[in-house]
């Protein structure tokens, strides 16, 4: 009875599992409006009626899976945290926005699922920003005011460059069929991530430093 139930156990968790991940993709393609527990379910093969029984609701489906996009996020920044501590300020700003390419690459929903909230203000928007982002940008801040305060970094608007680097970051792999059609690659496969990671560090950290980095 007890391995029974050990069993039982374990395949609702795969079924909550295998849902949630469903509807991270889900919400990121096609928006809160556009995405459906229908759409989800058929999108992992259950019943409508199992989405319900683990979630609720649709608004709690959609808060489950923002929790596992900045859940992701934050663990990959935090598996960061010794290499930033460690380095010097021109270094860890290098590693930080490396870090995030590749993030973006490995999790491309987590942007979209961002950028397909962020149009329209709403409570949902609201709470995404109280309890996640802005949390996030916060941090980048701190970072920020510490590199002009050392005279690393030129005065530009934090908002202008937090902007740029992000949209830029995730464009790129969001944009691969176009990129197969106009020259013939994958932007996901391991060394184009890598260059566009190079790519945008030198790009941004040359607009950004002070004086020119000949490291």
């Amino acid at each position: 009875m007890q391995e029974s139930n050990r069993k039982r156990g374990r395949s609702s968790k795969i079924s909550r599992d295998r849902i949630l991940e469903a509807s991270l993709v889900e919400f990121a393609e096609n928006g809160y409006e556009g995405a459906t527990t229908a759409s989800v379910a058929r999108r992992v093969g259950v019943t409508q009626p199992l989405i319900h029984y683990h979630f609720g609701s649709k608004e709690a489906l959609w808060r489950a899976a923002v929790e596992l996009a900045f859940g992701r996020m934050t663990t990959v920044l935090q598996g960061v945290e010794e290499d930033v501590l460690r380095a010097e300020p021109r270094d860890a700003i290098r590693i930080m926005a490396r870090r995030f390419v590749y993030f973006n690459a490995r999790y491309p929903e987590v942007a979209r699922l961002i950028i397909s909230e962020s149009a329209v203000r709403s409570p949902r928007l609201e709470w995404m920003v109280d309890k996640h982002l802005r949390p996030l940008i916060r941090q980048l801040e701190v970072m920020f005011k510490s590199g002009l305060e050392g005279g690393i970094l030129k005065p530009l608007p934090i908002q202008s460059v937090v902007f740029a680097f992000l949209g830029a970051v995730p464009h790129f792999f969001d944009a691969a069929p176009l990129i197969d059609l106009l020259w013939g690659f994958d932007p996901l496969s391991p060394e184009y991530v890598e260059a566009h990671a190079d790519t945008l560090v030198e790009m941004f950290t040359t607009g950004l430093f002070r004086t020119p980095d000949v490291a």
